[in-house]
């Protein structure tokens, strides 16, 4: 039996999204959300490249929209894509961490 390697709890979403590619919002769907990362849907093209920046908007509920900043880890098409968060603003982040700590204490995971 293999060890669970995830270093954070994810609550499963969904969730409303954007990703943002020179200030167009391109709606996605937010899955596994977590301090660390997230996995995204879309009806348009997944950008495939790993290592490949990415902006994303997120509607948590009761907190509004975060803008978080990541990578592209993988993609599966025609599923999705996982995405680590990498350089979002101190603020960002800690919102997002208050978020997902309220989601996991009322059972929305």
């Amino acid at each position: 039996m293999a060890m669970e390697q995830r270093q954070y709890v994810r609550v499963a979403g969904p969730f409303n999204g954007h990703r943002v590619v020179s200030s167009i919002e391109t709606p996605v769907r937010i899955h596994d959300l977590n301090e660390g990362g997230c996995f995204v849907t879309s009806m348009h093209a997944a950008p495939s490249a790993p290592g490949r920046p990415i902006a994303l908007k997120i509607q948590v509920p009761d907190i509004g929209w975060i803008d978080i900043q990541g990578e592209v880890l993988y993609s599966k098409p025609p599923f999705g894509y996982a995405v680590r968060f990498t350089q979002s603003p101190p603020e960002a982040s800690g919102r997002l961490e208050g978020a997902l700590t309220v989601l996991r204490a009322s059972g929305t995971s």
